[in-house]
């Protein structure tokens, strides 16, 4: 899930969620809930935490959902 993957770059890079927050302007509680599966976060916020990570959002594409791929593949090829 986004989630899991959230998780597994955040500690990978040895970021807190509060620091995670911080580095991608979203709130620590709303990266715990991403995290825990209670909330799914938008493509938006995905851009967000992908570039706090200095990667690249089409990452996140490989959960297996097609909506998902695709607004991932839009934002990879720049689609405004």
């Amino acid at each position: 899930t986004a989630g899991e993957k959230i998780r597994y770059y955040r500690e990978m890079y040895g970021l807190s969620q509060e620091k995670l927050g911080q580095l991608a302007d979203i709130n620590s509680a709303t990266i715990k809930k991403y995290e825990y599966g209670i909330r799914n976060p938008k493509i938006e916020q995905l851009k967000k935490i992908a570039d706090a990570f200095g990667i690249s959002i089409c990452l996140w594409h490989q959960d297996g959902a097609a909506k998902f791929f695709f607004l991932s593949w839009l934002i990879c090829i720049g689609f405004k």
